[in-house]
């Protein structure tokens, strides 16, 4: 039984190891990575207007606090767990999941793509401080 469990890690890792050397995304973070980058090209104007219908800034009752300026977006409620995987819901509640430093929309989006796929590389393959440093040349830089 537990030679089984060693040989299910061992074949996970090895496919982890090739999505990584053919720099391809688990299917989890890549459709992540399309929603942000979809929300990204809403913002900016660049995608269809009834999709950028759905990305309105979140309105923040409490204007003085720091929380007030966070650049989220409006959510809205569901009733159903099929209308959670709408664009109106994923979109926005993908961008609200991403750090502070990414949910620019004044970042290019060739700059917002790379930080963004920085971004899942270093969570899939959990390397936080590498994704930190890249963060502050890619924005310095």
């Amino acid at each position: 039984m537990n030679s089984e469990c060693e040989d299910e890690n061992k074949l996970m890792y090895q496919d982890l190891r090739i999505l990584k050397s053919l720099h391809w995304l688990p299917i989890r973070q890549r459709l992540t990575y399309k929603l942000a980058t979809l929300v990204h090209k809403c913002i900016g104007g660049r995608a269809p207007k009834y999709l950028t219908e759905f990305c309105h800034p979140s309105v923040d009752r409490r204007q003085g606090m720091r929380s007030a300026d966070s650049r989220k977006l409006h959510v809205p409620r569901t009733q159903t767990s099929l209308g959670d995987r709408s664009f109106a819901i994923a979109g926005p509640r993908t961008w609200n999941n991403l750090p502070d430093v990414i949910r620019d929309s004044s970042l290019s989006f060739l700059t917002f793509a790379k930080l963004l796929d920085w971004n899942h590389t270093c969570l899939t393959t959990a390397a936080p401080v590498i994704f930190n440093w890249h963060l502050t040349n890619a924005i310095t830089n």
